[in-house]
């Protein structure tokens, strides 16, 4: 597949998406732990404050802080839109850096190796 450039702006329902979870198991989007990074007012963020200040996070703190955004995000598109399959880690830290258009990888279906 050839990577495409996809705007951040036509990623906001992904990042919206319950699709992670705390430490205590309870749902949460990437959209609200990218508005906890960016409450702190710091650039680069203070990783360690932040998981001291939210340690139920700690997993999505520590995974966002060591992304290589240099892979591109795996996506899907559906009828509701795009779908990340794989990056949202990625994904979160390349809008921290401010990147508006997001180096992908764009699936019209779901791969056979992806189907569980």
């Amino acid at each position: 597949l050839q990577t495409t450039l996809v705007e951040i702006t036509a990623l906001s329902s992904a990042m919206n998406h319950l699709c992670w979870e705390d430490l205590d198991g309870e749902k949460i989007s990437p959209i609200y732990i990218l508005n906890l990074i960016r409450e702190q007012g710091i650039f680069p963020p203070d990783w360690k404050a932040l998981i001291s200040q939210h340690p139920r996070f700690a997993e999505h703190f520590q995974k966002i802080s060591r992304a290589n955004t240099s892979f591109p995000i795996l996506m899907m598109r559906s009828t509701e839109g795009l779908v990340v399959l794989d990056g949202m880690h990625r994904l979160i830290k390349l809008s921290l850096d401010g990147v508006e258009q997001i180096p992908s990888k764009i699936f019209n279906q779901l791969p056979k190796e992806a189907e569980i």
